[in-house]
């Protein structure tokens, strides 16, 4: 079977699949603990081991190979490739237009419908996905990053402190935040680094939209106990031993980086999903 690549925020690994089921408790069981449910959790081996199959009969030109009886991991991609389709008529907002390379648009959108759908209890939706580039190194870098005006708020929005919302709870479990993506699994944790943000937010100054995280609406929002929030960074590397890095839009539109207690866990601390493409 073919291997699965991990990206962590603080390093890319390789792994055997079968050790990912192990700790993804793929085996059938539900991972309650880890908030992975059985039905999500057998996806990512058997459609691994699917789009392997699937696209080395096309590269064959093996036509047969849609004749035969599916499986049901096969059934599934099928169904797949359709909301794709459908996927496919919202414009991608930042970044590079993708209409040029059938292939990184492909990607893109199947990360749009896979994030949506890992975050959908949290109020996500595909077109709140979108792609994020910059450039690092000469190259092009392909995120793929939550960009909505407010990031999720993965406590209870009723409650104005909540442990699930800080850094500690979201990074105490390495694969509680993972995503399969072209059987591939992606941390959606790795990507949102300040990089990432600054990008997004440039691209919302250049279209002349609604700035996330807006510094400048401080007073009001306090006023009118409207949302006035932060963006975590938790794809950068850690600050010492008890902080974390958060950013956000600051008065004169620039954005603003500072350090928070780990711990922190009021109601404007945001996640903001992010995963970098294998492209």
């Amino acid at each position: 079977m073919n291997e699965t690549q991990i990206q962590t925020p603080d390093e890319s690994k390789r792994i055997d699949p079968e050790e990912l089921a192990h700790y993804m408790g793929y085996a059938g069981k539900e991972d309650t603990e880890n908030g992975i449910e059985a039905e999500e959790a057998g996806r990512l081996s058997e459609a691994t081991e699917s789009f392997s199959r699937a696209e080395q009969a096309e590269k064959q030109g093996a036509q047969e190979y849609v004749d035969v009886k599916r499986t049901p991991a096969e059934a599934k991609r099928s169904q797949a490739e359709a909301e794709l389709a459908e996927l496919a008529t919202i414009s991608t907002k930042y970044g590079v237009e993708t209409s040029d390379s059938p292939e990184l648009e492909r990607k893109v959108e199947a990360a749009r419908r896979e994030l949506a759908k890992k975050y959908e209890q949290y109020g996500a939706k595909p077109e709140d996905f979108n792609l994020v580039t910059y450039e690092k190194d000469g190259k092009t870098v392909y995120n793929i990053a939550y960009t909505a005006t407010y990031g999720l708020d993965l406590g209870d929005p009723e409650e104005e402190w909540d442990s699930k919302r800080s850094y500690r709870s979201i990074m105490s479990d390495n694969y509680a935040h993972l995503v399969a993506i072209d059987g591939v699994a992606y941390d959606t944790r790795a990507g949102m680094t300040l990089d990432v943000y600054r990008a997004f937010v440039e691209a919302k100054i250049q279209a002349n939209e609604k700035l996330p995280d807006n510094d400048d609406e401080y007073d009001t929002a306090v006023d009118e106990h409207d949302q006035y929030t932060v963006t975590l960074l938790t794809g950068e590397k850690s600050v010492g031993l008890f902080a974390a890095r958060i950013a956000f839009v600051d008065v004169d539109d620039s954005v603003f980086s500072k350090k928070v207690s780990r711990g922190d866990d009021e109601e404007g601390i945001r996640f903001r999903p992010a995963v970098e493409l294998q492209v």
